[in-house]
């Protein structure tokens, strides 16, 4: 989310959420696709020319990892959800299709810096296999992940009816 702000602690008109569509429940859900709801809506939020406000006296704490493989698991799923929503919006989108492809480019090399960056030993780099991780989650996200999850919210439906 980024620039936006985060997907934790955010909040949102009702009418405008009413009228982008409200949350995309194949986001943010579990798995298979357990995130990126909060890159769709700051993007749809925005992409419908609505404006955002930043309001620095209301905070949100949480817990962080307390183990490796929690900490390794939610790179994965950073890398997972940022793509899956890339290729939401790049099919939702088709005018932002160039932009899209940019930022897939983007990522991964960015990705790969970032590696670079940690196999070299460099301050403040990410240990190897955390990098690793986020990039291997981007690759599946930009492999059908968002549609696995789409059929899975239809399934959901579909036995609550």
């Amino acid at each position: 989310a980024g620039i936006f702000g985060a997907g934790a602690n955010m909040a949102f008109d009702r009418a405008t959420l009413l009228a982008i569509g409200g949350f995309d429940e194949a986001l943010d859900t579990g798995p298979p696709l357990p995130g990126g709801g909060d890159l769709d809506i700051f993007y749809r939020v925005a992409r419908t020319g609505h404006s955002f406000i930043y309001e620095p006296q209301f905070a949100v704490f949480h817990e962080h990892r307390r183990d490796l493989a929690g900490l390794q698991r939610q790179y994965w799923t950073w890398g997972l959800a940022h793509a899956a929503f890339v290729m939401k919006s790049y099919a939702a989108d088709p005018p932002y299709r160039p932009r899209f492809r940019r930022l897939i480019a983007w990522w991964f090399k960015d990705q790969l810096r970032h590696l670079a960056r940690s196999l070299l030993g460099r301050r403040n780099a990410l240990p190897p296999r955390m990098v690793v991780v986020e990039l291997l989650g981007g690759v599946v996200g930009l492999f059908g992940e968002y549609g696995r999850s789409l059929q899975r919210i239809e399934r959901i439906r579909k036995a609550h009816t």
